[in-house]
């Protein structure tokens, strides 16, 4: 049995953003009710991560430990998220067959794990960089200069592995789209879509929040509610962004074996 090289193409950046925000808006009060503890437990978590300002690495451990719960309940509204887009499941009208709840339930793990995976390891990427940052000399190290680029072009490369959770909650082979998914033009592309649902907005949020702050001497704690609040509505546009990128991507895309 041969897997033959996938027929994965291109998406349209603009096309799956405008389609991201029109799903979360057609589907907003399902996504209110299945979103909201996630919402809650993000909100508390960046609440108290924020009370440990040590940037040692055993309070980087201690604050991922504390986010951890977070993590896993962002993981398990994405597989939910997705599996309504894609497949049209909704979580109060599940099929009460066995079997299919038994390998629900794998696909469920499978995709928080890859998807906490996945954030562990931009994370401790994005805290090396700032650690190299903060600790440049002007002579500098040379090979650890050359190690941060290298990261920097992994982490580009990486983008696309924040597909697999979406993957993995669908059933899709994941193999089978590392396969194809190949090329900077793809990276270029995520990245896009990557600031133009997710970053952009959130940085012109936290921009607005500033304002709010001087304006009505917000405390940190609230700025930070109001902030994550945001976050993850600009997450749930993201999903819904990075599934029709991949159901374009994936559209001629036929499973074929011999």
């Amino acid at each position: 049995m041969t897997l033959r090289k996938p027929n994965i193409g291109r998406f349209s950046i603009l096309d799956a953003a405008r389609k991201g925000l029109r799903d979360m808006m057609l589907h907003g009060s399902y996504l209110v009710r299945v979103g909201v503890v996630p919402m809650i437990a993000s909100v508390l978590a960046a609440i108290v991560v924020s009370l440990n300002t040590k940037d040692d690495v055993f309070n980087l451990i201690t604050n991922f430990l504390w986010g951890l719960p977070a993590e896993i309940f962002l993981g398990w509204f994405l597989f939910v998220y997705a599996r309504l887009l894609v497949l049209g499941e909704r979580v109060d009208r599940l099929d009460s067959d066995v079997e299919f709840r038994r390998h629900r339930q794998q696909l469920l793990r499978a995709s928080v794990i890859i998807f906490v995976l996945f954030k562990m390891f931009m994370a401790g990427c994005h805290h090396f960089i700032l650690w190299v940052m903060e600790n440049r000399t002007p002579d500098g190290d040379t090979p650890l200069k050359l190690a941060t680029l290298v990261l920097i072009g992994v982490l580009f490369w990486s983008l696309r592995l924040a597909a697999l959770p979406v993957l993995a909650a669908v059933d899709y082979p994941l193999k089978r789209f590392l396969f194809g998914a190949h090329g900077a033009g793809l990276s270029f592309q995520l990245f896009a879509l990557l600031l133009l649902s997710y970053a952009l907005p959130l940085l012109m949020t936290g921009a607005f929040v500033a304002q709010l702050a001087q304006q009505f001497s917000l405390g940190t704690t609230t700025q930070l509610a109001i902030l994550h609040g945001f976050a993850f509505v600009f997450f749930v546009w993201l999903i819904g962004a990075g599934c029709d990128a991949l159901r374009q991507m994936l559209a001629r895309d036929k499973i074929e074996v011999k």
